[in-house]
């Protein structure tokens, strides 16, 4: 399952669909995300930022251990959001199946 996620990010990350880190995510500026990561070691003051965020923009958060899903290229990055819709809806069709994911919004089962 995590290689199709890691696979999907990667095709977002080559075509410049994804929003690394929770500065840029929080920006006014910034393109609206279907699905944000948040690592699982992510600080709680950010985590609650980025919690209202997705509640108010309507995105699902999952957290996930980003090294063994993402191999991104970003030392220390503990937020990621897509913003392409046909990305996301593969992504949450594999994330909604499988209850190993910690889906905190947006999902039919609440970690």
């Amino acid at each position: 399952m995590n290689d199709k996620i890691a696979s999907l990010v990667g095709f977002a990350e080559k075509s410049g669909k994804i929003v690394i880190g929770a500065d840029r995510l929080l920006r006014p500026s910034a393109p609206k995300c279907g699905i944000v990561f948040a690592d699982r070691n992510v600080g709680e003051n950010t985590l609650q930022k980025v919690k209202r965020h997705c509640e108010a923009t309507r995105a699902m958060l999952v957290e996930t251990d980003f090294e063994s899903v993402f191999r991104l290229g970003v030392n220390g990055c503990k937020i990621l959001g897509l913003t392409d819709e046909s990305m996301c809806a593969g992504i949450r069709s594999v994330i909604e199946r499988n209850e190993n994911y910690g889906i905190i919004l947006g999902g039919k089962h609440l970690g």
